[in-house]
């Protein structure tokens, strides 16, 4: 599967890449813990979701990829997180008012009354989400944003590791 898609967001201070279904498990009779960051403890340790902190209402450019590589040279940093998703799930990108309220919300995105920005379906399977991140620093005019985004997202081996919340700025 390649495909490349292109979007602008607000994170609000959080972008957040999750599995829909993970969300919807999680919630659906558990009511949303506010408390950041422990409230995503365990869904960060399971693999089901991967959280970006930005300083606060940073805008994003944001390009998702399948199955390419980073080119290490155009980015400030490049981390790796993983993503579990289960069969007819579907990948979301949101920022953190859209996760908050559809967790809030028994964590159906359907049932948001907005069109989130970014889902897709994939495969069943575990996932390395590769994270190219520039700091626009002097050029936010040149593309209008904060930092420049680059996921690339590839089949991996289940690991232990847990995700960790990371920080766009290191």
């Amino acid at each position: 599967m390649k495909s490349k898609a292109q979007i602008k967001l607000y994170a609000e201070g959080v972008l957040v890449i999750a599995s829909s279904k993970a969300l919807m498990s999680k919630y659906s009779e558990n009511e949303f813990d506010y408390n950041f960051p422990g409230g995503l403890a365990e869904l960060l340790k399971e693999h089901q979701i991967i959280a970006l902190t930005t300083n606060e209402g940073d805008s994003v450019n944001l390009s998702v990829s399948f199955n390419t590589e980073l080119n290490h040279s155009n980015f400030d940093n490049v981390i790796s997180q993983y993503l579990s998703i289960k069969s007819d799930d579907e990948l979301l990108i949101l920022n953190h008012a859209e996760f908050t309220m559809i967790c809030d919300d028994k964590g159906n995105y359907k049932d948001y009354s907005s069109p989130i920005q970014f889902s897709k379906s994939i495969p069943e399977g575990f996932y390395k989400i590769n994270i190219g991140i520039k700091n626009t620093g002097d050029e936010y005019e040149k593309y209008q944003a904060y930092y420049i985004v680059e996921l690339n997202i590839v089949s991996s081996e289940i690991t232990s590791e847990p995700n960790q919340i990371l920080d766009l700025e290191n």
